[in-house]
Formats: structure tokens, sequence, C-alpha cells
């Protein structure tokens, strides 16, 4: 897979070109759906087949007063994006410049002028150009003016709701992590560092690291079955996510990581979460001895998910 960086830097290339362009955030089942039709079609017709895609997420740019939490970082999107069979990967800056393209103008000067793009492979609903005034019909109409064909995917469903990015925020925000899983296709996760604690799990007997994140759909607080990925390999664990009322009153939201088997110092080191199932809330115990009797049946709460998911 090539990864092109900018509009700008793109060179057509010989043969026809397949495209399927949006924001991809989480690239859940029904984006997997788009990209597995239009792979599908580049490879029967010999052709190319590319992910149209964009950095900042356009919210950043056309609502920048209001938070954008995403499900996945780029660099997230790009390794999902690495698992298919793609040609080309094209990550075009969105600016004022691009944000204020009509329909029109975008198809002609960014799929037609600088992609000669062959077929398109979009969802149903997706829309275009400043202030989302471009629908697919409109899209189709624009094939027929300019030449490309336009392939309107039917959206997925799972127990009766269109599965999309904005419901799999939601469940991730309630908690509900087996659920947004299940429409992800996938664990969902959270990268982040390793930064100083007080270090009173190290003296209870279970060493903890407390991990920095940013700029994601973070979990309610909770106590979460979690797979701990770092450069020597996968490993279970369990990550608290809260204030740790326990000990503290401040009221600082943190993500706390408890790993079987290491017992090491984790400091500066990049961590990955994979969250499998949120076992329990965050409760203020009335001893240090309280929590720690609880923490042992959360561990036991692992090794039974461990035996029951082998793979």
């Amino acid at each position: 897979m090539i990864i092109i960086r900018g509009l700008h830097n793109y060179k057509h290339r010989p043969g026809k070109l397949c495209l399927s362009m949006g924001n991809f955030d989480g690239l859940h089942l029904g984006h997997q759906r788009i990209i597995r039709e239009m792979t599908e079609r580049a490879t029967q017709i010999k052709g190319q087949g590319m992910v149209f895609t964009f950095n900042p997420h356009p919210r950043w740019i056309l609502k920048p007063d209001v938070p954008t939490l995403l499900l996945t970082t780029l660099h997230e999107r790009v390794a999902l994006l690495s698992q298919w069979k793609l040609d080309i990967l094209l990550l075009a800056r969105f600016d004022n410049r691009l944000a204020t393209l009509n329909a029109e103008q975008f198809v002609k000067h960014v799929l037609v002028n600088t992609l000669n793009v062959s077929e398109i492979f979009v969802g149903k609903g997706f829309t275009f150009g400043h202030n989302k005034t471009g629908s697919v019909s409109l899209l189709k109409d624009f094939g027929k003016k300019y030449g490309f064909t336009v392939n309107e995917i039917d959206l997925m469903k799972m127990e009766g709701h269109t599965i999309s990015s904005s419901l799999i925020r939601k469940n991730i925000q309630e908690g509900l992590i087996e659920k947004a899983n299940s429409l992800l296709g996938y664990e969902y996760g959270l990268t982040g560092k390793v930064t100083r604690g007080s270090g009173r799990g190290w003296h209870m007997g279970y060493p903890t690291a407390n991990l920095k994140v940013v700029s994601k759909v973070i979990p309610p607080k909770g106590v979460y079955l979690v797979k701990i990925t770092r450069k020597d390999g996968v490993w279970h664990g369990l990550a608290n996510l809260g204030t740790k009322p326990t000990f503290s009153r401040s009221g600082e939201m943190g993500i706390e990581v408890y790993i079987l088997g290491l017992n090491e110092d984790l400091y500066g080191q990049a961590l990955s979460l994979s969250f499998q199932k949120r076992i329990r809330d965050e409760i203020a115990f009335p001893s240090p001895q309280a929590l720690i009797e609880q923490i042992k049946d959360d561990i036991n709460k692992v090794h039974q998910w461990i035996n029951d998911h082998p793979c």
C-alpha cells in the first residue's frame, strides 16, 4: 500500500482507479463492507484500489470550538487500512480551501481532474461538498456528466440499528464495550505513554501503570478486562478508569493498568489497550485491604475470561 499525503502529491497512474472516500473513523464493519467491494472490483477490472480520506478530521476545521473525540487516531486508521488489499491510501489535508468547494467543484477539481477516478464506492446517505450539499444521487448525475460510475453500498445493520461511528461512540461512552466491539469488528483500544503515579499499587502487591491518552473517546468510570500490547507481545490485565476514590478526592480522571505476570517499571513506554469487557463500577472501599480483596476477585475474572476465550 502506497501512502500519499496531500492531493498535490498525487500523480495519476495508468489503469482504472476504484475509489472509496470518507472519514472512516473507527473503520467499522460498515466501512469494511464498502472497502471490500471496492477492492474486489479493482481486482476484477485489473485496476487500482484507493481509499481517499482526510486529515485532520473535517469537524476540527468546520467546528473548531466543539471538542471532537475520535474512535481512531490517524496512526490507528492507517494501521487498520493497511490490513486491506489497497494499492493507494490518499490522506488529503482538510483545510478551509477544500471545505469551501461546492459539490460540483469537488467532483470536477478533485475526483476528475486530480484523481481521474473510474468508479466510486460510497455508502447510502453519503454527502460531500460545502455544507454537505452533495448527495449520492447528485454524485451519480455528475458521474454521467464526467464519465465515472458510482456504486452505492447498502448500510450494514445489527440488531435493527445502522452501524455508524456515532452509534459506536455512544456505546463506548455508555460502557457497552462488547456491543461497540461487535459493531467495529475488532476490540476498541487506546494507546498512550506510561506516566509516573503514586506507586501505591507497588506497595499493595499489584503494580500498575498510569496511562496518558488524549483525543479519543474514553469509556466511563469502571474496571475493564483488557489486553495490553507492547513491543514484546500481548498481555492480559485490568484497567481502572476513574478517580481512585479509595485514596483520593481530587476528582481527576486517570487510566490505571494492571498487567498479569508483568512486574517491572514501565515509565515512558507506549502501551496499547484493547477493551474486552466492563466488569464493575469504580467504587470507594473502606480500607486498602478491602480493595486488595476486590482486586483478587477482578483478577479471577481475567483468568475466567482467558479460559472462556482461548483465542
